[in-house]
């Protein structure tokens, strides 16, 4: 639960911005002179000038102004509701500063900003006349370019929102900073909106199939309305972004009353956990109220909305108080862990909602940005945990004997083979693929084996198989076969990935061989292959496996073989170099051009020199242009250069045996070559 708990709280609380210390506003200006544009944004927090029941536009400063602290609403000065008043802040910026952007949260009300005199999008209409006067809140920023002293001018004037003013932090930065901001800040509520809905359909497909699971239907509901919640209240706005086009009071009744059937349902949800009976008189106040403020929201005159706050403000604190009054009972009866889990989720609302009533009533936030949504999405995560957790408690030892089955047959293979389960899986089904074929052996492994006990050899390859084998899943493939000392897998996710599987490969033997001093090193032998092949489960009517067939596996298994010879780890054949999407990702040295015995077309091969130790691979590098040189002569039939060249690459890495090679065939190589001579060989083994 600790562990679940950091995730959730990294996750979350992670996503709200915070920015380092920087020079605060004092009596209406802030000097930035040695503040470093690139360190990142700055919070203009501090006293700011305020003309309260005056709306001043930029150059028209009349009266004495006020000094109030920003951010925080102007009810906090015992200011009246409805009212207006005008914001002002000199900013003083570095010398040679770059160009510079500013974000202006929403003003709980209607706002117009000016930088150096030039206006910025409004938000809503500003205006002493109530008549005329349209709230509208929403986040706005603009890009200016800096003064020696530059001025920052907000007009807010409020009828109906319960708190007005520069309620958030203003942000000071560079262009790209903001942009990156309003980025992250955009990804974050997109994330969380969309885990929500994805969380709130999962549980009510589940409540769909089991209808006995009202928790499922509750919990479905709750994510639901906190989803359609999140999208209008995130730092984001991405409602404003993705949403149809509403008037501010429609979207602020959707947002009372989609917090208000959060309430009703995840308080049922809290109770539903703890307790079998949700009858009880007790229990239904908090939904009564919950209700009561929806209903308010939706029906009475929008001029009155703030009794709709109230009732949900209480409604909100009665249910906090008594679902965790019934956790506490609960887990004094025997279910901690789930009593556990809803009580971690409650303190850490109400430790959300503490922070911003603080930061509210004095202006002064370690955050820039609301704590208690993020804190709200904790409390709402966690709580989908606990439901997972009770459902998924009567299906556990199902869900144990699918898992045991998954390690016989690859779940990649089922998904391939459009099954969810080996259940469904049945003898002849086969799907058709390209994909990338890996054949991996042991070099030596029976001398190995013979120097070992027997009772040794099983648990020495299974710690083999745990360094070898996650790379390949990592690589977006899987194991289709155990081989005895070799593996057979399979990648469908791109010929790049497979191949960065190989080196990873290579790279883990050498940390499984670290690890283990007391057995022979084990060097790999790896064959690489593409193309076309047939997957599917065979057997008898008693005995099912999973296979595949097709050419590439054949020529997988042909490369690895061509490995032996030519001393190369690791190898792969034109079909997969053809593949590759980013081939300079890699360094390849092509070794021959061969046709394997049965076959009438040559094919190239390649060594994959990123497998090599990084010893071996700086001698082959550096004698690769010597090697290339020789290859082309070769091929071109001069010999002689050939040879030379080859001699000169020997010098250079001593121990490649593909150089060895090429020196062998010319000395056995009769003159005078064939008219048809290109350096193919065909190769005498299948």
């Amino acid at each position: 639960m600790p562990l679940l708990l950091t995730a959730l709280l990294t996750l979350l609380f992670g996503c709200v911005p915070t920015f380092p210390a920087a020079p605060e506003p004092v009596n209406g200006t802030v000097d930035l002179r040695d503040w470093d544009p690139e360190s990142g944004p700055v919070r203009l927090d501090g006293d700011w000038a305020f003309h309260w029941m005056e709306l001043q536009s930029p150059g028209s400063v009349a009266g004495t102004p006020a000094w109030v602290a920003v951010p925080g609403p102007w009810q906090t000065e015992q200011r009246e509701n409805p009212g207006y008043g005008t914001y002002r802040l000199k900013i003083l910026p570095p010398a040679d500063s770059p160009d510079l952007a500013i974000r202006i949260g929403s003003l709980g009300g209607a706002g117009k900003a000016w930088v150096n005199e030039v206006e910025l999008p409004g938000m809503g209409v500003v205006s002493a006349d109530t008549e005329t006067l349209r709230e509208d809140v929403k986040t706005v920023g603009a890009r200016f370019a800096p003064m020696e002293e530059s001025e920052l001018v907000v007009q807010v004037s409020n009828q109906r929102h319960r708190s007005s003013g520069i309620r958030r932090s203003v942000l000071l930065g560079t262009a790209a900073q903001m942009d990156t901001l309003t980025q992250r800040l955009l990804a974050t509520d997109v994330f969380v909106v969309s885990t929500l809905m994805a969380m709130g359909l999962s549980f009510l497909f589940i409540f769909m199939s089991r209808r006995r699971e009202r928790t499922m239907l509750w919990f479905g509901l709750t994510c639901a309305a906190l989803s359609l919640r999140h999208s209008l209240t995130g730092g984001a706005e991405i409602f404003l972004h993705f949403g149809p086009e509403l008037a501010w009071p429609i979207r602020l009744r959707l947002e009372y009353i989609s917090t208000a059937l959060g309430v009703i349902f995840g308080y049922m949800v809290s109770i539903k956990l703890m307790v079998a009976d949700l009858n009880r008189p007790i229990h239904k106040v908090p939904i009564v109220l919950a209700g009561l403020a929806a209903l308010t929201s939706l029906l009475i005159p929008f001029s009155l909305y703030h009794w709709a706050f109230q009732l949900l403000l209480i409604a909100q604190t009665v249910g906090i108080m008594g679902a965790g009054a019934e956790v506490l009972l609960g887990m004094s009866r025997g279910k901690k862990m789930y009593g556990g889990l809803l009580l971690a989720g409650l303190l850490v609302f109400v430790v959300g909602v503490a922070i911003d009533q603080i930061a509210a009533r004095t202006g002064r936030s370690f955050l820039a940005g609301d704590v208690t949504a993020p804190a709200f999405m904790v409390m709402v995560l966690i709580q989908g945990v606990t439901v997972a957790l009770s459902f998924t408690k009567a299906l556990r030892r199902g869900e144990a004997l699918h898992e045991s089955s998954l390690r016989y047959v690859p779940k990649e293979m089922l998904g391939l083979l459009h099954r969810e389960d080996i259940i469904q899986a049945k003898r002849g089904d086969q799907a058709q693929l390209e994909m990338e074929i890996l054949f991996v052996d042991i070099r030596g492994y029976t001398t190995i084996a013979e120097a070992m006990p027997s009772s040794a050899l099983f648990p020495t390859l299974n710690r083999y198989l745990s360094y070898v084998v996650p790379p390949i899943s990592s690589g977006g493939g899987f194991v289709s076969q155990y081989l005895g000392d070799g593996i057979l897998a399979l990648f469908h996710e791109g010929a790049d990935r497979a191949v960065m599987a190989g080196v990873e490969m290579r790279n883990a033997v050498d940390a499984f061989n670290a690890a283990n001093p007391d057995v022979p090193d084990f060097v790999l032998g790896m064959g690489m292959s593409s193309g076309p092949v047939t997957l599917g489960i065979i057997g008898s009517t008693d005995r099912l496996d999973s296979n595949i067939v097709g050419d590439a596996p054949n020529q997988a298994s042909r490369v690895e073989g061509m490995t032996k010879r030519y001393g190369a780890p690791f190898m792969i054949d034109e079909r997969t170099y053809e593949r590759l999407q980013h081939p300079e990702r890699f360094t390849f040295r092509e070794l021959d051009r061969v046709i394997s015995k049965g076959k009438s077309v040559a094919i190239r091969i390649y060594e994959v020199l990123d497998a090599l130790p990084e010893e071996t691979r700086a001698l082959r590098l550096a004698a690769l242009p010597s090697f290339q040189e020789a290859l082309k002569a070769y091929r071109d039939g001069d010999l002689s250069r050939a040879q030379v060249a080859f001699e000169r690459a020997l010098t250079l890495d001593a121990d490649d045996l593909s150089t060895q090679l090429y020196l062998e065939r010319i000395a056995a190589r009769a003159q005078p070559l064939p008219l048809d001579w290109d350096g193919t060989h065909a190769l005498d083994w299948k």
